[in-house]
């Protein structure tokens, strides 16, 4: 992104590290293709501590790659992994230059430019993305393409830069003319290949986490059916439970209902005794 630190000519550190220009310049792309309707994605929507490689993903389903050109991309790391990348996934790339070097050179063409670049490329030697990485170095002029047509012509041509005069409109119109060209040619057999893989290997993890969340399914329907048995049963022993002290009222009930009825007769039959007794035994005065 082009830190401005003291050690680019600034007498004080102006910016943190992996902060600069280069986030102001993508932030102005973004902004002028997001108000055109052109959906993007840059590493300014990498959320703060999350890992920058989110942004491969992303990348892969893109079609048109904007490359910001200036002195700092060409010493990232980063910057050469991205292109890479865009390459193996054969999206189309738009080099705009941002700004020259020191020298009035075009970004790179200066001796040791593009140092880090072939120093990652020299580590990919050997490997399977050896030719995609020798071919991005080629595109943007650090190695000879030996007229193989892989070179990028930047917009615009140094040593005029998008700063000079506004362009953004051009590259509107540009990056959409590119996106219909893109969907009018067929995918190459490559990136088939490397989706279906992805694909394969996306729907052997889902079918592993659906077999593994179907055994966890069947152990938890296995426990709740374990539990509703046991809640049948004491249901069962309640309801007999229930049905014994309802018989045992009832037989206190006719107990009590029988006692009182005796009670009432043994009261009735008192009450009739006393009465008969005061009336005998009675005294009458004499005359």
């Amino acid at each position: 992104t082009g830190t401005r630190n003291k050690w680019t000519g600034y007498s004080s550190d102006l910016d943190g590290e992996g902060c600069g220009p280069g986030m102001m310049y993508a932030d102005l792309i973004v902004r002028h293709l997001e108000r055109a309707g052109i959906a993007c994605f840059t590493g300014l929507h990498v959320e703060g501590g999350n890992n920058w490689h989110v942004y491969f993903k992303k990348l892969r389903q893109a079609k048109v790659m904007i490359a910001i050109m200036s002195p700092a991309f060409f010493k990232s790391v980063p910057c050469f992994k991205e292109q890479l990348e865009a390459r193996k996934n054969g999206l189309q790339v738009i080099p705009l230059l941002f700004e020259l070097e020191e020298n009035g050179n075009p970004p790179g063409a200066v001796e040791g430019g593009g140092a880090k670049w072939i120093e990652a490329y020299e580590s990919m030697v050997g490997g399977e993305d050896e030719q995609a990485a020798h071919d991005t170095l080629c595109a943007f002029r650090l190695k000879d393409d030996n007229d193989k047509g892989l070179k990028l012509n930047s917009e615009p041509a140094p040593p005029n830069t998008m700063l000079d005069r506004d362009l953004l409109f051009k590259l509107i119109t540009r990056v959409r003319k590119t996106l219909d060209e893109s969907a009018a040619q067929p995918v190459p057999a490559a990136n088939v290949r490397a989706a279906s893989s992805e694909n394969e290997e996306q729907l052997a993890a889902e079918t592993v986490n659906s077999s593994e969340i179907s055994k966890e399914l069947a152990a938890e329907k296995a426990k709740v059916q374990m539990l509703t048995e046991k809640l049948a049963d004491k249901d069962k022993e309640l309801a007999a439970a229930q049905a014994e002290q309802a018989k045992e009222r009832d037989l206190l009930v006719s107990s009590l209902d029988q006692m009182r009825a005796r009670l009432a007769e043994l009261e009735a039959a008192g009450g009739a005794s006393k009465k008969q007794g005061g009336s005998s035994a009675r005294v009458h005065p004499g005359p």
